[in-house]
């Protein structure tokens, strides 16, 4: 959401008759200047229940300031990434740290192409992610919520059916 997601959002969605589990997050997209490069980076919260990250090595973050690499990118543990917005704007007006260190790498079911996606920062084009820890962003609303949709999960991803069951929830959600 470009206004950002509220508890009180959080609250009503759940309640929409569908709807099975819903679970706000956070993510920014920053970058990472070297004398080398410049690398744009995707920084999202782990999740407690959706879009569950595998660690690959190392260890889970556990505070601000620690992070997972994506295991495709270069990153490798012990890495200290400083972060830039590439503005005027402070990396502390979204994170509670301005600096973030590899501990662990993982692969994430949010990304299953080698394409990363695109971003607004930079030259456009993500080089990977970087997972970490909710109290690692210092914001007063959400940006994504991720809902499940009740029997959704027992059909074939994009198949009618599921198109249909997954529509007519969306439906209530932008309503």
């Amino acid at each position: 959401s470009t206004f950002g997601v509220t508890d009180d959002d959080v609250d009503v969605i759940s309640k929409i008759e569908g709807v099975k589990v819903v679970e706000p997050s956070y993510s920014v997209d920053l970058l990472h200047e070297t004398e080398e490069a410049q690398k744009e980076i995707h920084i999202m919260a782990l999740q407690e229940n959706m879009n569950q990250v595998i660690l690959l090595e190392g260890r889970m973050p556990k505070k601000p300031g620690e992070c997972l690499a994506d295991n495709l990118s270069s990153y490798k543990i012990g890495d200290k990434i400083p972060l830039t917005t590439g503005t005027e704007d402070d990396v502390l007006d979204t994170l509670a740290v301005d600096e973030l260190e590899v501990v662990g790498t993982a692969s994430s079911a949010m990304y299953v192409s080698l394409s990363r996606g695109s971003t607004t920062v930079g030259t456009g084009s993500i080089e990977g992610f970087l997972a970490v820890t909710e109290d690692t962003f210092d914001m007063d609303v959400y940006t994504e919520l991720y809902v499940q949709v009740e029997g959704a999960k027992e059909l074939i991803a994009y198949s009618d059916e599921y198109e249909e069951k997954v529509e007519n929830v969306l439906e209530k959600v932008e309503a």
